[in-house]
């Protein structure tokens, strides 16, 4: 029978390229703050009131938007062309 390793599982995501440093680290905020950050931008509340929400400022929650637009390209589907059957 096939075991998981528990210490994987229970290790703080970390960068591809920079190991040894966690995601909280890199973005510079909690998963917590970052899940009420990209909450706000989806449901379009602004910037100051998501910032008071998520006890950041006002900049981090940009810096957060300007990095979901730079990674909108990785979330959509792979164009491709019709298939004929």
């Amino acid at each position: 029978m096939w075991e998981h390793q528990t210490g994987i599982r229970d290790r703080p995501p970390s960068p591809d390229l920079i190991p040894g440093i966690i995601d909280e680290a890199a973005l510079a905020i909690t998963y917590h703050k970052l899940d009420l950050v990209l909450d706000g931008l989806e449901k379009g509340v602004s910037i100051k009131n998501i910032a008071k929400q998520a006890e950041t400022e006002p900049e981090v929650v940009e810096r957060i938007k300007d990095y979901t637009k730079l990674s909108a390209c990785f979330r959509k589907p792979i164009p491709y062309p019709p298939l004929q059957e």
